[in-house]
C-alpha cells in the first residue's frame, strides 16, 4: 500500500492525474486480490471522475496535514465498514481502531475491496441505518 502511496504522491506532483486516479482506482476497487477488469466498467469510471476531482481540488488548496490521531478521546459509538479484499494494512488499521476506539464496531464486506460504499450502496447503507437505529 504505501508503494502505490508513494507512485501516487509521484504521479500527483507530476500533474498526471488520470494515471494517477487509475492507479487508486486499481487498488481501491480490485485491491489486492482481484483485476481491475472484475469490477464494473461504470464503477471503475465513476471512482476515476471522482478521484481527478479530488485531485484537482487538493491541487487548488495544498492545506491538507497530516495528523495524528489520538483515538481514546473518540466518545461516540463507531462503525468501521472494510473490505476483506481490501490491502492488508486496512485490516490493521481496522484492528487498531478496534483496540483503541472506546465503542468501535466492524462490519467487514467478504466480496468487497476499499470502497464497500460504491460497491455494494444498498447493503452499506443497510448496516449504516442498523448501526444508527441500535443507537436510540
Amino acid at each position: 500500500m504505501s508503494a502505490n502511496g508513494a507512485r501516487e504522491e509521484e504521479l500527483f506532483d507530476a500533474g498526471q492525474f488520470d494515471e494517477a486516479a487509475e492507479l487508486m482506482v486499481a487498488s481501491w476497487l480490485a485491491g489486492p486480490h482481484r483485476r481491475p477488469d472484475d469490477i464494473d466498467a461504470t464503477l471503475r469510471e465513476r471512482v476515476h471522475a471522482m478521484q481527478v476531482r479530488a485531485y484537482e481540488l487538493e491541487r487548488a488548496d495544498a492545506s491538507v496535514k497530516r495528523v495524528e490521531l489520538d483515538l481514546s478521546r473518540v466518545r461516540c459509538p463507531t462503525l468501521l465498514i472494510r473490505g476483506a479484499l481490501d490491502f492488508d494494512d486496512v485490516a490493521r488499521a481496522s484492528e487498531r481502531f478496534l483496540a483503541e476506539l472506546p465503542h468501535a464496531r466492524e462490519v467487514v464486506f467478504e466480496d468487497c475491496a476499499h470502497l464497500p460504499a460504491l460497491e455494494q450502496p444498498e447493503r452499506f447503507a443497510s448496516v449504516v441505518l442498523e448501526f444508527l437505529a441500535a443507537l436510540r
